[in-house]
């Protein structure tokens, strides 16, 4: 196990696309053996950043069409913790469905909603071994005891020859 990665049972999340709830979907039992989103959460979370982050605190995958669309994906985590924390999302895409699996920045557009919920502002995406992620933000924000977190993005495939479909793998970084 990743020494960042610590796993929270307790949490529920729900991942949702176009308003509509979707059921959670496992890498390991959707799509075959793949790369674990929690190998990559040295290379995700920057040297300087991983001493502030106290866990991560992986969400409910899900699978969407590498067909050219934009596809609105919304993470909602609902805390369990006593005190107020400082949170963000980080946002992992990996290839998935077959085809080579490995994705690099220019073959998929992620974009985020605003905190106004106005304007759809793209996301810079980094790349360890074909897995893509979203930097973390450098001030998170508040999530008080009991309280709700919300992000939306818009994710696209620019250039759909390497996979058929993309894995999405929402995880909570709690500072």
């Amino acid at each position: 196990m990743n020494r960042f990665a610590l796993r929270a049972g307790a949490a529920a999340a729900a991942l949702t696309l176009g308003g509509a709830a979707l059921t959670p979907v496992l890498a390991a039992a959707a799509n075959g053996p793949s790369s674990s989103p929690s190998s990559v959460a040295a290379a995700a979370v920057r040297p300087a950043r991983a001493a502030q982050i106290q866990r991560i605190e992986d969400l409910p995958a899900r699978t969407v069409a590498a067909d050219g669309r934009s596809h609105e994906v919304s993470v909602e985590y609902h805390g369990t913790f006593p005190a107020a924390r400082t949170a963000s999302v980080q946002l992992l895409v990996e290839g998935a469905g077959g085809g080579s699996g490995y994705l690099s920045p220019g073959q998929v557009r992620v974009e985020r909603l605003d905190a106004a919920g106005h304007r759809w502002r793209s996301v810079r995406l980094g790349c360890q071994t074909g897995t893509l992620y979203t930097a973390v933000r450098p001030t998170g924000g508040t999530l008080v005891a009991g309280g709700e977190l919300h992000d939306h993005y818009r994710v696209t495939a620019v250039r759909t020859s390497a996979t058929p479909r993309l894995l999405l793998q929402p995880r909570l970084l709690v500072h």
